[in-house]
């Protein structure tokens, strides 16, 4: 999309686990409202439709951890898995579904498509601003946020992540 053209490349190519053979790239902008996220993933194997898990992270997919408040918090030992009012995460996949936090769950906060390509597939995300960073943007010229964006890889179809790439990951999640 044009909207992301001028937006600068963050580079998903950080190995956490595995052997990194998957990479990618992500692209973030913002409106009045909404945080928007493109993530464009190189991947020789896809998963099929078929291939699925009980643990979201075992197949094919992106994880986009966010923290509105930049608090640098976690969940537990060093992990970005942001669960606050003002903070989340979404797991989506190549095949179009995805899977949110529960804080975000049925408030409309995020809204996820996704696309095969010819070298693996995008991902892009709308994250509801929250009322805080609303107003510290009408107040501040920049404002940070903690983002953090994870690709899964299930390098052979068989359920089990084979591989983890991450823009930034002080340890494996």
């Amino acid at each position: 999309d044009t909207v992301y053209q001028s937006a600068p490349e963050i580079k998903i190519n950080q190995t956490v686990a595995g052997s990194g053979v998957t990479d990618g790239s992500a692209y973030l902008t913002f409106d009045d409202d909404y945080l928007y996220c493109f993530v464009d993933v190189r991947d020789a194997l896809v998963n099929d439709s078929s291939i699925t898990s009980a643990d979201n992270y075992e197949i094919d997919s992106v994880q986009i951890f966010y923290d509105f408040l930049n608090t640098d918090t976690s969940a537990g030992s060093g992990s970005y898995q942001f669960v606050t009012g003002e903070s989340g995460y979404i797991f989506a996949y190549p095949q179009g579904s995805s899977k949110t936090s529960k804080n975000l769950s049925g408030n409309n906060m995020v809204a996820c498509e996704s696309k095969l390509t010819e070298n693996g597939y995008t991902i892009e995300a709308q994250f509801k601003l929250s009322d805080s960073v609303k107003q510290r943007l009408k107040i501040e010229d920049r404002v940070t946020m903690g983002i953090g964006i994870q690709i899964n890889d299930d390098e052979n179809n068989d359920a089990k992540r084979e591989g983890m790439i991450a823009n930034y990951s002080p340890v494996a999640n």
